[in-house]
């Protein structure tokens, strides 16, 4: 199992934030690779093409999002979760998934 997986302490904000910001690094580093990027847009859209342009633009706005500081107000239902204990496996999270949604409806047509 992923280290970057374990359940965080009860009532540790600061666990829980550094939980979330490895998880994000993590999966945003596998979508900087061809065959990662591809697959992430075929499973939430349905396609596979984005022109080598735009996939670059995207590319370079992924390293952007995760040399950036984790947006705590976006993830505070998280960080609250963890928190509690009430999610453990947080990988495929929608607030996760939703940062990189984001980025990628700027160069979808």
């Amino acid at each position: 199992m992923n280290e970057f997986l374990s359940p965080v302490q009860k009532g540790s904000v600061d666990d829980a934030i550094i939980t979330i910001r490895k998880t994000r690094d993590e999966f945003l580093t596998s979508l900087l690779t061809d065959p990662g990027l591809a697959s992430f847009i075929e499973h939430h859209y349905d396609t596979i093409y984005l022109s080598p342009v735009r996939t670059e633009f995207l590319k370079r706005d992924i390293k952007e999002l995760r040399n950036a500081a984790l947006d705590l107000v976006h993830y505070s239902p998280l960080i609250k979760d963890l928190k509690e204990e009430r999610v453990t496996d947080i990988k495929d999270h929608r607030l996760i998934v939703d940062e990189v949604k984001a980025l990628y409806e700027k160069y979808r047509y």
